[in-house]
């Protein structure tokens, strides 16, 4: 739709052909963009950023950074206002808008399991007996009815947030048929996660029960641990320092079918290029063990992000700053 009115002595309104498309991640400085669109008898365009319906000051040019009160609401929009002068002359059309949702992992392509320590957490006392997958796939975490498996929940235990403490000794949680998908190639894990003790071979989550297939796992001394994923034949542990003091980090394993990588902080810090095993469906999730081999870890997790795709960069990089923002810390 246009306007039909003309400016005084002026050209028709541009008409709507394509409409604008903005794009990017709406996380405290994170930055958003919007394309013009596509318009017959523009010359020049201007812009207008909006959160809730209200003009953002001086949020004017196509692109905008946006800021912590833009992550409390469903996100922000652009508007564009295409004009048949040049310079933002002559007649203007209807303002065309688009939006840009909130950052939320559940927003990354391929995911197959996401726990939040905020959401569907069932207890027994203080104890998790179960962990719901927000995902909508249904890969829901259990204790399998033995209370010596359960972890601890803590309401407040980073920048207010909860998370699911294990103790290293017993406690895990596990769907036993997980529902990854596609059954070759890529995977992703994605933990906001702090080592509680650091010694070797713990596992931070585990998938399966043979080598070749993804799991994220700790080693080290008692003041670094080094987080590794393997996802291939010859199990190899990748360096990604995570320090010690009691922080919470955003720690990370991928696999695009040829080469696995881990990293923390979304910055990837070691690689290892080995084409590894198909992934096969419908194996056993540990969270804080595996159940097969124990590799009991003591962590506690705030979130959990696991995914039957190669996640890119740029989904690290919102992860990470979204994880500063609702966690605190780098």
């Amino acid at each position: 739709m246009s306007r039909t009115l003309l400016a005084a002595g002026g050209a028709p309104a541009p008409v709507l052909v394509t409409a604008p498309v903005a794009t990017g991640s709406v996380i405290e400085n994170g930055l958003v963009q919007t394309t013009t669109g596509v318009w017959i008898g523009a010359q020049s365009y201007t812009y207008q950023w909006q959160r809730a319906s209200v003009d953002i000051a001086a949020a004017t040019a196509f692109q905008y950074t946006t800021i912590a009160a833009d992550c409390v609401i469903l996100g922000v929009r652009s508007g564009v206002v295409a004009w048949s002068g040049l310079g933002g002359t002559g007649t203007p059309s209807v303002v065309s808008y688009s939006n840009v949702l909130v950052f939320t992992p559940l927003n990354i392509p391929g995911v197959r399991g996401y726990y939040d320590a905020a959401l569907g957490i069932v207890l027994v006392g203080a104890d998790v007996t179960s962990w719901a997958d927000q995902s909508g796939v249904g890969n829901h975490l259990t204790d399998q009815g033995v209370a010596a498996r359960r972890p601890l929940f803590i309401a407040s235990a980073i920048n207010g947030q909860p998370a699911v403490q294990f103790n290293g000794v017993a406690e895990v949680l596990t769907r036993l048929t997980f529902s990854f998908g596609a059954t070759s190639n890529p995977s992703s894990f994605v933990a906001v996660y702090r080592a509680d003790a650091f010694t070797n071979a713990r596992n931070i989550i585990a998938y399966g029960a043979a080598t070749g297939r993804p799991l994220l796992a700790t080693s080290g001394g008692p003041a670094t641990a080094l987080v590794g994923y393997f996802a291939s034949a010859a199990v190899q542990s990748l360096g990604t320092t995570v320090q010690g003091g009691g922080n919470f980090f955003l720690v990370f394993g991928k696999w695009n079918g040829a080469t696995q990588y881990t990293g923390s902080r979304g910055v990837v810090e070691d690689s290892d290029a080995n084409a590894g095993a198909a992934t096969a469906d419908n194996l056993a999730m540990d969270v804080g063990a595996s159940v097969t081999y124990g590799g009991y870890s003591p962590q506690t997790l705030a979130e959990l992000f696991i995914a039957n795709a190669n996640i890119t960069q740029g989904d690290l990089d919102s992860y990470n700053v979204y994880k500063v923002s609702r966690y605190g810390g780098t």
